[in-house]
């Protein structure tokens, strides 16, 4: 399937690039250095553990996005590749879902070892400050075995696993974003408009307040904030951080909850790639 073949070329092309690599290994460095927090006692030290491993894996994920794919079309199109593969039959909208698909799969596999990395170092953060303090970590509220009220095996925290899933899916939509803006706007301005489509998408919560407040404004600029909040994505359906490391922050259903997310993520993504697609189509390369 030629959206295959180009995704993994994509992937191969990625993986060799030194920057993204250096990310990566960067943030695994700073997952692995949390273990060093043991002064403020298990329950503190675990929080720092979980907070610091998650923001590490936001922000690596979010910068590999970016450097990746605001280059991924324009440097086709800079070396003049994009000819020789769109003279053979290959589609448009082929070449361009496969380089979507390409970055996703490269982001999956960077967030995937960090993730990995991250939640045994969770484990072992665990295991070791329950040895040296005497302390069960299944029976600390918010430790490693504490979920949703039950009491799981210390070595193993299935919400971490919930939390670094939905990171890759707000990377997933990103990405999607990033793409567009791909079709028609230079690698530097890109990188500058998809972190502030990132930005605005995040403070999600301040823009439906702001049109929702009554009295607080008139209906033109109401307008314009429910606007904003309704075409840009809302990243901070994503960032369950503090209910992970906070259980009083609790989700109804977190099962419920990831899977609404992550529909969102998909079927959002699929809206900016066909916008994308129509915008490339009629694009001269």
């Amino acid at each position: 399937m030629v959206i295959w073949t180009i995704a993994k070329t994509t992937v191969g092309e990625a993986m060799r690039k030194k920057i993204l690599n250096v990310f990566l290994l960067v943030a695994i460095a700073m997952i692995v250095l949390s273990l060093s927090f043991t002064q403020l006692g298990f329950k503190q030290d675990m929080t720092i553990v979980k907070g610091l491993g998650l923001f590490v894996i936001l922000v690596a994920g979010l910068v590999i996005s970016l450097i990746l794919c605001v280059s991924l079309i324009p440097n086709e199109i800079e070396r003049r590749t994009i000819h020789t593969i769109l003279s053979k039959p290959v589609k448009r909208y082929e070449f361009l879902i496969g380089k979507y698909l390409g970055g996703l799969l490269t982001l999956l596999i960077n967030v995937a070892l960090m993730g990995t990395v991250f939640i045994i170092m969770v484990a072992v953060k665990a295991h070791f400050s329950s040895a040296v303090t005497g302390i069960n970590p299944e029976h600390v509220p918010g430790g490693a075995g504490a979920v949703s009220g039950t009491i799981r095996p210390a070595a193993f925290d299935p919400s971490l696993v919930l939390g670094v899933i939905l990171i890759y899916f707000q990377f997933f939509l990103l990405s999607a974003v990033v793409m567009l803006f791909s079709v028609f706007l230079t690698p530097t301005v890109n990188f500058f408009a998809s972190a502030a489509v990132y930005i605005i998408g995040s403070a999600a919560p301040v823009w439906e307040s702001l049109y929702a407040e009554k009295g607080a404004a008139g209906p033109f600029v109401k307008g314009f904030y429910k606007i904003i909040h309704t075409i840009i994505p809302n990243f901070d359906y994503f960032n369950i951080q503090n209910r992970l490391i906070h259980p009083t922050h609790e989700v109804r259903s977190m099962p419920l909850y990831v899977t609404e997310t992550i529909t969102y993520a998909v079927l959002f993504s699929v809206v900016v790639v066909l916008i994308a697609v129509l915008i490339f189509e009629k694009r001269e390369v």
